[in-house]
This record gives C-alpha cells, structure tokens and sequence, in this order.
C-alpha cells in the first residue's frame, strides 16, 4: 500500500463497508498545491511601480535604500515588497486658528500645494512614512505652528486688508519648516477667514459709520460747490453789469467829445419839419443857422 495511496470506505449494496483506494490523489494534491505556489511566485517576482511614483524597496520589513523609478521591476517574492510614495505635486486643505495682536479669534481653511523631494523618497519615507503619514505628522503641526506665529504679528484689520503679506509670511516660515524633511511648498491660499460674531458685528457698524460719514462729506461738498457757483455766477454778473456801464460811459464820453454847435444844429434841422415854430420858439430855437445852407444840405441828402 502507497503512502500516497487515498482510501475510504464504501457501504455497498449489502451494507458492509469495503475499503476503496483512489489511485495517486495525494499527488494530484500536491501537484496543484505546488502549481499554485509556483504561480504566486511567479506574479510575486515582479511589481509595477506607477506613473508620478517612486517606490521604496523594503526586505522582510527593512529599507534596502534602493528605490525604484516608473515602470516594471523584479524582486524577490515573499521576501521584498515595494512601497510606493507620490512625487507629484499634490493638494490638501488645513483647517486652523489662532488670534490676532489684538486677541481676536480667527479661523481660515489653509491650501497648501506641496511635494516631496524624489532623491530623498526612502529618507522621507524611514524618517515619517508615507504620503498619508507626512500630511498628519509634519503638514498639519507645521500649518497650525506657522499660522499661530504669523496672525500674532497683525491686528484683526490688517489681516483682512494685509491678505497677501500674511500669506507670504505663512509660506516663507511653512518653507523653513518642512523644507529640512524633504518636502518642498510650492503655493499657500488661505480661504475662508473667519472672525468672531462680535467682530464682525464690529466691523459692519465701522463700515455704516463710514459710509455715513463719506455721505456727509459728499454733500458738504455739493454744498460748498453750489455756494462757490452762486458767487461765480453773481460776480460774473455783476461784471458783466460794470463792463456795460464802462461801455456806455466811454461811448457817452467820446459822443460829447465830438459833439459841436454845428453838428447840433445839424441835427435839429435834420429833424425839422418845416415848421417855423422850431425858429421862432419851443424847447431848442435855431439860433443863428443858416437856413439856406441847412436847406440845401438837407436836400442833397
């Protein structure tokens, strides 16, 4: 009898049980057993490290230093595994707080884009882990830490008007402090700033009061502009009333400066009418006038 030789035992149709052998089944058992194995083994000696990927050999569990660029690779099965870390440039959102020089409280949601140093994968990866460990175990602290030291430098208004400068601010210091792990920031935004309702509440009342007062001045301003029309326009016609004046005095002067008894006698016959009462008497008598050259003159014209 085999040792690879399988029996059980069949009742029959009387009932008393014979034992029954299948021929070689332990083989076929092991033959598949080793089949698989040698199929685990052999998908097992190869790994795919992704595109954007660096991935950090690892023996039994230990660093071998080794770390793997894009593509296909062979490795040991059951013995070496691959950890794939990302060098793309990747994006994460951090909630944070603190407040400001004059302790009011500020929250702001902080976007970070950042990336690691892809010759300094299995470094990063001994000293913090994966991508999933690097944003909870330096990312995080390192925003809440920066942002802290940042906000206290600046009242609650400059951080509202003065965006841009604490955003420089929070990444120059964000850059000196993860930079030593091998990790590069490459853009910060804070979205979402946040103060408190009574701040808040604070600063609508200023921004009314402003408003109001901007209103004020626009109509002190109308006012004053209106008044200084008013006298432009009075000064201008008062002007204008001197200048007529001044012409009719002068145009008075130069008429009697050429006015002459002859020119006025002139004039009176012109204005005759042949009635002899304008000689003989009335208002302005013709006094010494030569009527017959008077005539003549008048009858040329």
């Amino acid at each position: 009898m085999s040792n690879n030789d399988f029996f059980f035992r069949d009742a029959g149709k009387n009932g008393r049980g014979e034992m029954v052998r299948l021929p070689r089944f332990g083989r076929v058992i092991g033959a598949l057993v080793l089949s698989v194995l040698l199929v685990v083994a052999l998908f097992g000696s190869f790994t795919t490290v992704g595109t954007g990927n660096r991935g950090v050999v690892r023996h039994y569990g230990k660093l071998t230093g080794e770390v793997l660029g894009e593509g296909l690779h062979m490795k040991l099965p059951f013995v070496t595994d691959v950890v794939e870390m990302s060098v793309r440039v990747q994006k994460n959102e951090i909630k944070t707080g603190s407040s400001s020089r004059d302790m009011q409280q500020v929250d702001t949601h902080v976007v970070i884009n950042w990336q690691i140093d892809e010759k300094q994968v299995g470094n990063i990866y001994q000293a913090v882990g994966g991508n999933v460990a690097i944003v909870g175990n330096i990312l995080e602290p390192a925003v809440n830490e920066v942002f802290k030291a940042a906000s206290a430098k600046k009242n609650a208004e400059e951080i509202i008007s003065k965006r841009v400068e604490l955003t420089d601010d929070v990444v120059g210091m964000l850059r000196d402090r993860v930079g030593k792990y091998g990790i590069t920031v490459r853009d910060v935004s804070l979205v979402d700033v946040q103060f408190s309702p009574e701040f808040n509440k604070a600063v609508e009342a200023k921004q009314v009061s402003e408003q109001q007062a901007k209103q004020a001045e626009y109509v002190a301003q109308k006012a004053t502009a209106d008044a200084k029309a008013a006298v432009n326009k009075a000064k201008g016609e008062a002007e204008a009333k001197l200048a007529i004046a001044t012409a009719e005095a002068e145009a008075n002067r130069l008429k009697q400066k050429t006015l002459t008894p002859e020119l006025i006698q002139y004039e009176m016959v012109m204005r005759w009418n042949g009635e002899p009462s304008l000689i003989n008497g009335g208002a302005s008598p013709l006094l010494n006038v030569d009527l017959k050259n008077l005539m003549h003159r008048k009858s040329e014209q």
